[in-house]
């Protein structure tokens, strides 16, 4: 399980240069990824995006490339151009019958006299240079995650044994409520001086009560959610949207189970456990 907070970092030193890309990593509901890098290296940033695909499925990322190049460049006088403007001059210098007196001082101040050559890389050297740094803090990015999914699948593992032991009391108390309303009906009708309604009466009044209340088949769904839930906690994967659907389900028969008990003892309980489901909601936002 991994969480969608993380944090990676590395650098390269090469012929090139160095290259440093650093990643970072918040929730998100879809795989959004940010990619900033100098403009020249623009056309590197969908290749970039591909590699965080291959390997991350959810979660808002920004990746940041800082570049330092360190091309060697050859500096060259173009002797030919010198001796062009060589002769120039001294053709200059003799229609004006002026002495030429020309130093190679003055020469090397005259345009274009230096040729720079940079080393040319073509775009898969390039790319070679820039994955190498990549794939390292894509690496390091996935093992925090992995780290802090552990926490996280540890923490709600946890809540998880809060919620199932909420729900056995919960389910050994309900058949006690039908019964406790019986008593109370037969006390009620004592008061009242026993109106002489027939027993056959009175049970079925217990009996659409018992009906009216039952919460069989809530704690039934409620129990299968919560052993799902423990099933996807462990898959390995994105789970993240899994996992949420399944807390949702379990709110659903949570809130249903405390509209209709009618009973002080399971209303608390209910509250309990949706402060639990709360807790684990929140935390499943983070989860890939």
């Amino acid at each position: 399980m991994h969480s969608m907070t993380g944090y990676g970092r590395a650098e390269s030193l090469s012929e090139f240069g160095r290259i440093l890309i650093e990643l970072k990593g918040v929730n998100h509901k879809y795989l959004e990824i940010n990619v900033k890098l100098p403009r020249r290296y623009f056309f590197l940033e969908e290749k970039i995006k591909k590699v965080v695909q291959s390997k991350v499925h959810r979660g808002k990322i920004d990746l940041y490339v800082t570049v330092e190049e360190a091309l060697s460049k050859n500096v060259k006088i173009d002797e030919n151009l010198v001796y062009e403007y060589y002769k120039e001059l001294q053709k200059i210098g003799e229609t004006l019958g002026i002495k030429a007196d020309i130093e190679i001082e003055d020469l090397l101040l005259l345009p274009d006299i230096f040729k720079i050559a940079e080393p040319q890389f073509d775009e898969e050297q390039l790319w070679n240079y820039f994955l190498v740094p990549l794939n390292e803090a894509l690496g390091k990015f996935i093992a925090m995650r992995w780290d802090e999914g552990k926490r996280l699948q540890d923490d709600i593992s946890q809540k998880v044994t809060v919620i199932k032991n909420l729900v056995t009391e919960i389910e050994s108390r309900a058949p006690e409520i039908p019964k406790e309303y019986r008593e109370k009906l037969l006390n009620r009708l004592k008061d009242l001086g026993n109106l002489g309604i027939p027993e056959e009466r009175i049970l079925q009044e217990v009996l659409l009560y018992a009906d009216k209340v039952s919460i069989d088949e809530e704690i039934t769904r409620l129990k299968s959610h919560i052993a799902a839930f423990l099933e996807v906690i462990h898959d390995s994967g994105p789970i993240g949207k899994k996992l949420d659907f399944i807390v949702q389900e379990m709110f659903r028969e949570t809130n249903t189970i405390g509209a209709k008990a009618n009973d002080l003892f399971i209303s608390t309980k209910v509250v309990n456990l949706k402060s639990e489901l709360e807790k684990i909601r929140e935390q499943v936002q983070n989860i890939e």
